[in-house]
């Protein structure tokens, strides 16, 4: 049975991280990666069925701050936008949940992860591509 979870895990992790738009890659696989390692059983059941929702539903609930119906989902999606920084995450709907538990990495910002260099008081944001 735990050869199963981890598969499960491993399995959910994947599906995260290559949705085939890059946005939901970034905000999906880097939360799938930080928690799904200890969760249980409901949890990647609950995990799996979230995924399985269609990119431009997700979507509209990160960018737009839309509160999704189902209570499980809306944890979720306060958990993750709490996870990444993003604008106002409601505490009150993942208090007592198992996605609750504090991030473990820094989130995802992309102009701060750029090289500054600074002169004067001009800053130049410098790409490598």
């Amino acid at each position: 049975m735990n050869d199963d979870l981890e598969m499960r895990r491993r399995r959910a992790a994947y599906r995260a991280s290559h949705r085939g738009t890059k946005e939901m890659d970034l905000i999906l696989g880097r939360f799938a990666n930080a928690y799904l390692a200890e969760v249980g059983t409901d949890e990647i059941t609950g995990f799996e069925r979230f995924i399985a929702l269609p990119d431009p539903v997700l979507m509209k609930w990160f960018s737009q701050d839309e509160t999704p119906a189902e209570l499980e989902f809306a944890q979720l999606v306060a958990a993750m936008r709490a996870f990444h920084g993003l604008g106002r995450a409601s505490a009150s709907k993942t208090e007592e949940g198992v996605w609750a538990r504090p991030r473990k990495t820094a989130p995802f910002h992309p102009i701060a992860s750029l090289p500054v260099c600074r002169r004067g008081s001009m800053r130049l944001y410098l790409l490598i591509w």
